[in-house]
């Protein structure tokens, strides 16, 4: 996949820790992250898929909190958003569509068995 987005969103829930076996996704949000560009992460995600990739090193970072304890490479905060540097995290759904992005294309983008959303302006 070598389409470049504004952001990328990733839900939260029991099959977060799934993204981490999509290969495509992984490279995606490493390209994110070496590019600045918003990666946000809602619940759990966090803890079991920016945490392991090491994309929260040296940044603040919030999840649910009964992940928090896999929070190593950062430091944790229980505020309810957090925005460090490109990545935003937040443990409620609705916390992050309260502050929709503008105008945007919108793709539920589905590489092998994973589903999450990127969007361009």
């Amino acid at each position: 996949m070598n389409e470049s987005y504004d952001g990328i969103i990733l839900p939260g829930g029991p099959g977060a820790s799934n993204f981490l076996k999509d290969k495509t996704l992984c490279n995606m949000l490493r390209h994110q992250n070496e590019k600045g560009r918003l990666i946000a992460a809602i619940c759990g995600a966090p803890a079991v898929v920016l945490e392991p990739l090491g994309l929260l090193k040296g940044k603040t970072a919030t999840c649910y909190p009964s992940m928090a304890n896999k929070l190593k490479d950062c430091t944790h905060s229980n505020d309810r958003v957090v925005v460090s540097h490109n990545i935003s995290k937040n443990i409620k759904e609705s916390n992050y569509y309260s502050h929709k992005p503008g105008p945007c294309h919108c793709d539920r983008v589905q590489p092998q068995n994973s589903q999450f959303f990127a969007w361009r302006t």
